[in-house]
């Protein structure tokens, strides 16, 4: 008898190499697989305060790590920000 269940949880990321900005997230993949191999796993972030979690990417991401890209745009009177 085979029991299913859903997956376990991942170990929560780690940021590796931070240059040129990227940085380098990992993971480890959850104990248990609920049964079935995981095929994927979906990135997620908010803003600190914020109460609702948006996704990274829209891309199903099938490894335990993934490369973000951040941008920091500036702003003063003469250039104000977006």
């Amino acid at each position: 008898m085979c029991v299913a269940d859903i997956p376990g949880e991942p170990a929560a990321p780690h940021i590796g190499v931070m240059e040129h900005g990227t940085a380098a997230l990992r993971w480890t993949a959850p104990h248990s697989d609920g049964g079935s191999p995981i095929t994927n796993y979906r990135l997620e972030m908010r803003t600190a305060g914020a109460y609702r979690w948006e996704p990274v990417t829209a891309d199903a991401i099938r490894d335990t790590s993934y490369t973000v890209t951040v941008r920091i745009q500036r702003s003063n009177v003469y250039r104000p920000g977006k």
